[in-house]
């Protein structure tokens, strides 16, 4: 099966990960399509809405790398 999704130009994913859990996955260089998740939990403490309970972890998708940092940092501190 390698062999078949290297045929299919497929290259392994590269995940990054803080002590706070949140993942980036790394994209290309220089383009926009690099991916960013902030677990629920973070989400919550930085928007608390008492109304809203988040269930699912916040991913953005086709962002930059300097934005997927930007988001990071954000919600690491």
């Amino acid at each position: 099966m390698e062999n078949l999704y290297k045929s299919l130009g497929f290259k392994s994913l590269e995940i990054l990960e803080n002590p706070c859990g949140i993942r980036i996955y790394k994209g290309t260089n220089e383009k926009e399509d690099w991916c960013v998740e902030i677990p629920k939990e973070l989400v919550q403490k930085k928007l608390p809405l008492p109304q809203y309970k988040y269930n699912k972890n916040i991913i953005m998708y086709f962002v930059s790398e300097k934005y997927a940092l930007m988001i990071a940092e954000e919600y690491t501190k």
